[in-house]
């Protein structure tokens, strides 16, 4: 469930926008394997608070924004 937040979240948040529709999924894919190896404290965090605070926006917004810099369509 926490893998779905988190790529509903980078998607409503306009993380996609500039992706071509094709490279949707391979971005999909790329950022929850990034939050897993370097932000695992995320899906946890989704996991067990099972809601987006403060807090958890904050950390959500900073990690996918990082990924999405570094991402090349």
């Amino acid at each position: 469930m926490e893998k779905q937040v988190l790529a509903i979240f980078a998607g409503v948040n306009g993380y996609l926008d500039g992706i071509p529709t094709a490279d949707a999924a391979r971005f999909e894919t790329a950022l929850l394997e990034f939050i897993e190896k370097s932000r695992p404290e995320i899906l946890q965090a989704l996991r067990e608070k099972k809601q987006i605070d403060d807090e958890l926006k904050e950390k959500l917004t900073a990690a996918i924004g990082l990924f999405s810099r570094d991402f090349s369509a």
